[in-house]
């Protein structure tokens, strides 16, 4: 027994348990499920630090914009200003509506008209919002796909780990750490490997998905803003 507890010692200092040598010794399906999240997880943090560069951009964008809204100058001159450069959401919704306006005005249909030329862009400019919105919202999908089951896939690799291990009790029939712990531990990394592909994903998405809806909200009062100033013009018009 005593030589028996003497060789369990020396298979364990043998054994590595850093993650390379766990990912080597890993059986073929715990290699195939652990390289998907790493990749998964490249992904995934690809697209948050591009999706992070695009809404403190469009935020800063929108923020100028507004400021030239309401500095006073003409909406003519504005549309002037940024209609070679409607490189964001806010510019995109206001060029929309000017181009109706535009429309409306060398067709002669203003002021009888107004009411149906203010519907006209109302629609138009929310045609333009949920078209941008949803431009933003483009691969936010793989990580609510990651977040929610980057952990349910590394749990496959633990119950594929679990039966390794029991199949090596067999095969050594021995029940000691030295015949199971290493199994164990891969079956262990790819949850870990699941965690750390996940919990960034499902943080990030519900934090992009509370940032597009305050945008969303911020552009949709733009929008009402713009037609309030558009109806004053109409009444000083008539």
């Amino acid at each position: 027994m005593f030589f028996l507890f003497l060789n369990a010692e020396v298979a364990v200092k043998t054994i590595s348990f850093s993650p390379l040598s766990l990912f080597i010794h890993a059986a073929l399906p715990i290699k195939l499920i652990a390289l998907s999240l790493i990749f998964a997880s490249i992904w995934a943090w690809t697209i948050i630090i591009h999706k992070t560069l695009i809404f403190w951009r469009v935020n800063r964008k929108l923020d100028v914009f507004e400021e030239r809204f309401w500095s006073g100058n003409t909406l003519d001159q504005l549309y002037d200003l940024v209609k070679n450069d409607a490189n964001h959401p806010c510019a995109e919704i206001f060029m929309s509506g000017m181009q109706e306006w535009k429309y409306a005005v060398s067709a002669k249909i203003l002021p009888q008209g107004s009411k149906k030329v203010l519907e006209r862009m109302s629609i138009i400019m929310h045609s333009t919002l949920n078209r941008e919105v949803d431009d933003m919202k483009k691969h936010m999908g793989f990580l609510a796909m990651l977040g929610s089951n980057g952990v349910i896939i590394g749990i496959l690799g633990t119950v594929l780990g679990i039966m390794s291990s029991f199949q090596s009790i067999a095969q050594h029939q021995n029940v000691g750490f030295a015949a199971v712990g290493p199994s164990m531990t891969e079956a262990l990394f790819v949850t870990a490997i699941g965690l750390v592909a996940s919990i960034p994903a499902a943080l990030f998405y519900n934090r992009f998905i509370m940032m597009i809806q305050t945008y969303q909200v911020r552009l949709d009062d733009f929008i009402q803003n713009f037609l309030v100033v558009m109806s004053r013009q109409l009444d000083h018009e008539n």
